[in-house]
C-alpha cells in the first residue's frame, strides 16, 4: 500500500496537469470527461461537477482485465481490493453505466442528454446573474 501511495503521488500530479491542458484545449465543448479508476480513492472526485461510474459484474471485470492486461486473477483481485467497490462508487456518483455488454449506447446517450441539459441550465443561470 505504501508503494502504491508513493507511485500515485508521482503519477497523479502529471495526470491532473495533462487533464487541465486538455480542458483548456476543449473549453468550447459542453463538457469534458476524465477516465480514472481511482477517482474517489484519490479525492479527485471533488474537482468535478458530475461523476459517471461504469460498473460491470465481478467476473466480467476480471475476464476483461485478464484479456486486456494479461494479469492473473489474483493480481486483478489485488488491484480491485485497492479500489472502492462498484456499490460505493455508484452511491457517490451522479450517473452509473452498467457495462455488461448490452444497452451501452442507450445509457451513454441518456447521460449525454442530461449533461447537455444541465450545462444549458447553468449557462442560463450565469447569464441571469450577470444581467442583474
Amino acid at each position: 500500500k505504501d508503494k502504491l501511495k508513493e507511485i500515485n503521488n508521482i503519477v497523479i500530479p502529471h495526470v491532473r496537469d495533462d487533464f487541465n491542458r486538455f480542458c483548456v484545449l476543449h473549453s468550447k465543448q459542453p463538457y469534458v470527461i476524465l477516465e480514472s479508476a481511482i477517482l474517489f480513492e484519490t479525492g479527485a472526485d471533488k474537482n468535478f461537477d458530475y461523476i459517471i461510474s461504469v460498473t460491470a459484474d465481478y467476473q466480467t471485470k476480471i475476464e476483461r482485465v485478464k484479456s486486456r492486461d494479461g494479469l492473473t486473477e489474483d493480481e486483478i483481485i489485488n488491484k480491485m481490493n485497492n479500489q472502492f467497490s462498484d456499490d460505493r462508487k455508484a452511491f457517490l456518483s451522479n450517473f452509473v453505466i452498467e457495462n455488461n455488454g448490452e444497452d451501452l449506447d442507450e445509457q451513454v446517450l441518456e447521460i449525454h442528454g442530461e449533461l447537455c441539459k444541465r450545462v444549458l441550465i447553468n449557462k442560463r443561470k450565469e447569464n441571469e446573474s450577470i444581467d442583474l
